[in-house]
């Protein structure tokens, strides 16, 4: 057998890691962003802050305890290459910027938070384990602590939220409370801690604190790494057991500061949960830091190429197609259609396919074919539902499947299918009549 050896990838790593090493100045590829004339510095265990200060056109924006070194920024009549000559200095990074596009839109989803999938549920109602006595620190883009869900509170007795501010460039003091202008920091509490009626997180029960690192502007959020030190090292002050943060760099090396002070987390007990990044599909060394650094949880998601699912018939014009389905999850009925029963694309009172309010159509004994989009799963199978459809296929809208869930008070079957064999279904629909079982 063969090995195939990627030699330029491997070349460029090597060559990229002995440069920085000997230079002891991290050099970024092009395309990352970095503030400028800012830097990250790690200093030796003996050494001390003042060693950096003392020079003429260094300025210490930062000290790190934890990280043991400071944030600097230089004038340009300084060399970062100077700044790695100091005695004392460990290694030398420059300051990088990370970004979140603004999400104008928002969407309220009315689906049950059901955790059979993971088995939460099991540990919440079995092992009566939902949190209590855990702390858990969130690095994000703030939180709506204003959310009934979420506490409606901040900061006072018996609130959840007992810890954390805001540690963004545009936050005039740690201590200002850490809201949430784009919703991301707000979804990952609900994943975490959420305690609705409706909505239950992990731990519903567990003391939380909030660190809001990305600055809030018309067009995306900022940050960097010295804020991301900033916010760490002041979550682990606060003696959380679990730090989660939601964000990374496609930079992905265990050396990145942002990792090394992840992996110290580690060695002093605290357990952190970190993404993994969103960049799989551009290969391999794509994992993002600080997921990388030693011994953390670096969670990510993926899709399994091979689907292995039950088949649907559709009897179209042209003939039988056997068509690949995902069933909607418990506690949907299963998607079992025993008879060749009718198809059809409904419309909703706007006129619109998508079925995201009242469908027009009479589907009594009729199976509906709809596309995603705008609205959630549930919404579109109790519109069909309330039209008296008795079952719902659901197609994609972009490549690809994905398992869908309905709401307890949906109590029709429902199929997921994929964006290809949707549209040949629709466009069947309209050139005839068409005909689906399942079994």
């Amino acid at each position: 057998m063969k090995m195939r050896i990627f030699v330029p990838s491997i070349v460029l790593a090597i060559a990229y890691a002995i440069a920085s090493c000997s230079a002891r100045v991290v050099q970024y590829p092009s395309h990352i962003r970095v503030k400028r004339n800012s830097y990250i510095v790690q200093l030796h265990p003996t050494a001390q802050a003042r060693c950096v200060q003392a020079i003429p056109g260094i300025q210490v924006s930062r000290h790190f305890d934890m990280f043991h070194g400071v944030a600097v920024s230089i004038g340009d009549s300084v060399h970062p290459s100077q700044v790695a000559n100091i005695e004392g200095v460990k290694a030398v990074w420059p300051n990088r910027v990370f970004s979140l596009q603004y999400q104008n839109k928002t969407t309220n989803g009315s689906g049950e938070y059901l955790h059979q999938a993971t088995k939460v549920h099991q540990a919440h109602t079995e092992l009566g384990l939902n949190g209590t006595g855990i702390k858990i620190g969130i690095i994000d883009t703030g939180v709506d602590y204003t959310h009934p869900d979420l506490g409606a509170c901040w900061k006072t007795p018996n609130c959840p939220w007992q810890y954390g501010g805001s540690y963004a460039s545009d936050s005039l003091s740690p201590n200002d409370p850490p809201m949430d202008c784009m919703g991301h920091g707000t979804h990952v509490s609900g994943i975490i801690a959420s305690r609705g009626d409706r909505v239950k997180g992990v731990a519903p029960q567990a003391t939380l604190g909030m660190y809001r690192v990305f600055t809030c502007s018309s067009e995306s959020a900022d940050t960097n790494d010295a804020n991301v030190i900033a916010a760490m090292e002041a979550a682990f002050q606060d003696g959380h057991d679990i730090i989660s943060m939601s964000l990374g760099s496609e930079t992905a090396w265990e050396e990145d500061p942002v990792a090394v002070l992840a992996s110290k987390f580690v060695d002093a007990g605290v357990v952190m949960v970190v993404a993994n990044g969103n960049s799989g599909a551009s290969g391999l060394l794509t994992a993002s830091t600080p997921a990388v650094g030693r011994n953390v949880i670096s969670v990510g998601s993926v899709d399994n190429w091979n689907i292995t699912s039950a088949h649907a018939i559709f009897t179209t014009h042209t003939g039988q197609h056997s068509v690949l389905f995902l069933p909607s999850a418990a506690p949907a009925p299963p998607f079992i259609i025993a008879n060749n029963t009718l198809v059809v694309a409904p419309t909703d009172n706007t006129g619109s396919a998508l079925a995201c309010t009242n469908i027009t159509n009479d589907l009594s004994g009729k199976v509906a074919l709809i596309q995603r989009g705008e609205c959630t799963f549930s919404e579109k199978a109790l519109n069909a539902q309330n039209a008296g459809a008795v079952a719902v296929v659901i197609y994609n809208n972009v490549d690809g499947m994905i398992d869908m869930a309905f709401d307890s008070n949906i109590l029709i079957p429902g199929a997921f299918i994929s964006m290809n064999d949707g549209r040949m279904v629709e466009e069947s629909i309209r050139s005839g009549r068409t005909l689906v079982r399942a079994l």
